[in-house]
């Protein structure tokens, strides 16, 4: 009997084997759709084959097992970039790469179950309601809701929503504008569900497709803008000094890495273009502008080289006292004017793990917690925008917070503008600048506000209010990119 047994199991584990291998094929395929690569008709693909043969009419656990493993693919190769995060705050090499693998896995491993525990519950309410192809509308819903979920929970990290798939195309991503990024994320997964079933919902799933691209060249071409608002332009300056994470860190406490900031600003002698608004990277200022024995000499140096009337609007560290007398240190975007006027600050609200703070500093080894070169940052409470000129309120998004489409609904108020800033040196040679630029553009569609991206390392970029990207640069040295951004003013 053994014998007679023994080639069935073979046959059993091959087939379970080559399960695996197709959904992680599959999931490769899938992350082929996130920036840069945006090859979102390979994605449509490989999610509606792994829907045919691997999801429809299946029971739940082989829901939640294909799903995981299809997920634990996708997440591992689009989130690699998370080991060069701790390359930079880990001081030995070795166990930089240890814990940045270690990281990997665990949020790849984390973000695949949270979304096959969701598409895998879908299924089982499906099953409960006995209603024909109902798995149609839940199975993109619970998606859907799993992209929030992690998003919530691991603080904006990754970001690898679906819907940033279609990031390159100006029409797709117009659905954002309904609410946020979610929306386009479902709409992806319900094309792709509707192209798995029999040929009749061929057509169907087509026609969907087509429907969202209307929608799309309506906003884009057609929709007429605001008539109750007044236009003011703005002459802007985006800097890039494209400086590597070792070099700020070998030059923080320094005017260094402020003087190639200035010698770019300054422009080309004789030019006849002279900016309003001049925008640097987070990162650049190492040192404290807003109070300190120093502060005043540091202001003035930095705005040395402007003329009256510019202002300038760069990251800078910031600290102040707490009830206690102890030092709170935070991660801000400061507003300097003519002659090291300080003219507003933004302490910013959603801090990188790792990189920012040390989560459960108090509960983990400090053995452990000392390997990370890292100053715990304070969480900021306001205010939450900056006034430009008297009459342009600013809705500041400092790094990872422009990855949360949910700081726009928290914060977002009367603003006019977002100025999105950050530092792709962490990242550098990745794909992550990409995704940080793309994250840009559904800021502006989900707001309705035009976007000034200005990151060290990654994009500058003038981008409309309908997320069309008007003016962008990405070169590996340093750029400024000059243009005009249109500002509409209820």
């Amino acid at each position: 009997m053994e014998l007679l047994l023994k080639p069935y199991a073979m046959m059993q584990r091959q087939s379970e084997n080559s399960f695996v291998l197709t959904c992680m094929f599959l999931g490769f395929l899938f992350s082929l759709g996130l920036p840069p690569f945006h090859h979102w008709y390979l994605s449509i693909i490989s999610l509606s084959i792994l829907f045919r043969f691997y999801i429809n009419s299946a029971n739940p656990k082989s829901v939640f097992m294909t799903m995981f493993v299809f997920s634990l693919s996708y997440f591992t190769v689009s989130s690699y970039w998370i080991v060069n995060t701790f390359l930079v705050v880990v001081i030995d090499l070795f166990l930089g790469y240890l814990s940045g693998v270690i990281a990997l896995l665990v949020v790849a491993s984390f973000m695949a179950l949270v979304t096959a525990l969701c598409v895998s519950f879908s299924v089982l309410v499906g099953n409960k309601l006995k209603i024909k192809y109902i798995s149609i509308l839940l199975v993109p819903l619970a998606w859907s809701v799993s992209e929030y979920i992690r998003s919530v929970m691991l603080g904006g990290q990754p970001m690898h929503y679906v819907g940033y798939m279609v990031g390159n195309n100006d029409y797709l991503i117009q659905l954002a504008s309904l609410k946020n990024v979610y929306v386009v994320s479902y709409f992806i997964v319900l094309i792709s569900m509707l192209l798995s079933f029999e040929y009749r919902y061929l057509g169907l799933g087509a026609c969907t497709f087509f429907a969202v691209f209307i929608f799309g060249i309506y906003r884009v071409d057609y929709m007429a803008d605001d008539r109750n608002s007044s236009v003011k332009e703005i002459k802007v300056r985006l800097v890039n000094a494209n400086l590597s994470q070792s070099q700020l860190l070998k030059d923080q406490n320094t005017y260094r890495v402020v003087n190639d900031y200035i010698e770019l600003s300054k422009g080309i002698p004789g030019e006849k273009f002279t900016p309003e608004l001049i925008i640097w990277p987070e990162s650049v200022l190492q040192f404290y502008a807003d109070k300190g024995p120093d502060s005043k000499r540091n202001r003035d140096y930095v705005t040395d080289f402007m003329s009256q009337g510019q202002t300038l609007i760069t990251g800078a560290p910031r600290y102040e006292y707490g009830h206690d007398s102890k030092p709170r240190f935070y991660s801000s975007m400061i507003q300097l004017g003519y002659m090291g006027k300080l003219l507003g600050t933004y302490d910013k609200h959603r801090l990188v793990p790792w990189g920012e703070f040390i989560p459960y500093r108090e509960s983990i080894p400090e053995e452990i917690a000392n390997i990370f070169d890292v100053k715990d940052y304070t969480p900021g409470v306001g205010p939450l925008s900056l006034k430009y000129k008297d009459n342009i309120e600013i809705l500041p998004l400092l790094c990872a917070e422009g990855h949360f489409p949910q700081m726009l609904g928290e914060y977002q108020e009367k603003q006019d503008i977002i100025v999105m800033i950050g530092n792709e040196a962490w990242l550098e040679g990745t794909t992550e600048p990409s995704q940080y630029f793309v994250n840009a553009r559904y800021r502006a569609v989900e707001s309705g506000l035009p976007v000034l991206l200005a990151s060290n390392k990654g994009y500058l970029a003038i981008i409309n209010k309908k997320g069309i990207v008007e003016k962008s640069m990405y070169q590996n040295k340093p750029s400024v990119l000059d243009g005009v951004l249109r500002v509409e003013i209820n």
